[in-house]
């Protein structure tokens, strides 16, 4: 009977972790991102003091985009994800299930709208220049990579390799994982439209984690390497061809240091 069903904290079971809401995480995630998007614009409302400085309301925008992260913490638990129920034996089943191919896509599907697309309802001036002097681009940047790494992880990864072997094509396998992924990160290589600040972090952010996870020991010793490998190098071909057309010089010079930095990672000199 499911609504007896428990379990401790997990990293690999979606349906085992603190603060989660209902049975579909995306789903919940969506209309927890929607009010969300509706307390933004009353918080200068609700914060105000008359004579009192904005700490409150610095406090309470950055407890909206640390909620926000949770959501992006829920979510990405499918991706990879094994569902677990308690089962001795005798009882019919088996106590672990690999989360279906369908329910990790909309997963990867969430992260591109809410995540790696720009979040510009975060981005609202009225309260950004009362509370900083600059700094949002960091913000986000920090935001997006933080899901990026939580994606990108070597135990993730290694679980979509092994399910795809098992499974074969009822998987949600790596390789297609990272091709969604590329899609996501790299949009403007095949729209052809200029790359805005944010958006250039998230470039640098993704070959940075790249980058650490060929450094990485274990990464190196499975498929997840020549993988990795293999979407650098279709990066650094799309830039090219998109650098070319570009009319945009900013988008030229950042898509020639793309370039450049994926040689780099591909053949490191000391």
């Amino acid at each position: 009977d499911p609504i007896y069903r428990f379990g401790g904290p997990s990293t690999m079971d979606p349906s085992s972790t603190s603060e989660a809401l209902g049975n579909d995480p995306v789903r919940a995630s969506e209309l927890g991102v929607a009010n969300l998007q509706r307390i933004i614009p009353k918080l200068l409302q609700w914060t105000f003091e008359e004579g009192e400085n904005y700490d409150q309301l610095e406090e309470m925008y950055e407890e909206v985009l640390d909620q926000w992260s949770e959501y992006v913490r829920h979510v990405a638990l499918l991706v990879g994800g094994v569902d677990r129920t308690y089962r001795a034996q005798g009882q019919e089943g088996r106590p672990y299930t690999p989360v279906t191919s369908h329910r990790q896509k909309a997963a990867i599907g969430y992260l591109d709208r809410q995540v790696f697309r720009t979040p510009e309802w975060m981005i609202d001036q009225d309260i950004l220049f009362r509370i900083e002097g600059s700094g949002i681009q960091d913000r986000i940047r920090t935001l997006q990579v933080d899901a990026l790494q939580r994606l990108l992880s070597v135990s993730r990864m290694k679980r979509q390799i092994e399910q795809e072997a098992l499974l074969g094509p009822d998987a949600y396998g790596l390789q297609e994982m990272l091709a969604d992924l590329r899609r996501s990160v790299w949009t403007e290589l095949d729209t052809g439209s200029p790359i805005d600040p944010f958006r250039r972090n998230l470039h640098r952010g993704y070959l940075d984690r790249v980058q650490t996870l060929l450094e990485d020991g274990a990464a190196r010793a499975s498929d997840i390497a020549p993988l990795m490998r293999g979407e650098l190098k279709a990066v650094s071909m799309a830039a090219e061809d998109s650098r070319l057309a570009s009319p945009d010089e900013l988008t030229q010079l950042h898509l020639e240091d793309v370039i450049t930095r994926i040689d780099e990672i591909l053949d490191p000199r000391d």
